[in-house]
C-alpha cells in the first residue's frame, strides 16, 4: 500500500474520519479535525500535480464539509486557486511531475 500515496492518503481520511466520528473528547476530535484537513489538502496538492485537476478540487472542497479554522481555509482556498492556474497552463507544480 505505501507504493501508492493516493490509497495511503484515502485510508488514512478514512480511518481517521471514523476515529473522529466516534470521539467522544472535543479536544481528540480537534486534532483529528485538523489532521483531516492537512490530509484532504495534501491529497488535492498530490492529484493536481498530477494533472487530475476535477479531483483535487473535489478533495479541496470536501476540506469546507466539516470544521475548520481560518488560516486552514486560506490555505485550501490557495490551494484551489493553484489547482485551477494549473489546470489553464498558468501555473507549474514544483514538484516537476507532470
Amino acid at each position: 500500500m505505501s507504493d501508492n500515496l493516493t490509497k495511503m492518503l484515502s485510508a488514512g481520511i478514512l480511518s481517521r474520519t471514523l476515529l473522529r466520528d466516534s470521539e467522544q473528547n472535543p479536544e481528540v476530535r480537534k486534532c483529528l479535525n485538523r489532521y483531516l484537513v492537512d490530509r484532504r489538502d495534501s491529497m488535492a496538492r498530490f492529484h493536481a500535480d498530477h494533472g487530475h485537476f476535477l479531483q483535487a478540487l473535489r478533495c479541496s472542497w470536501q476540506t469546507f464539509h466539516g470544521p475548520f479554522t481560518w488560516p486552514e481555509a486560506m490555505r485550501v482556498i490557495r490551494n484551489m486557486l493553484r489547482t485551477v492556474l494549473m489546470a489553464v497552463k498558468l501555473h507549474r507544480p514544483e514538484t516537476g511531475s507532470q
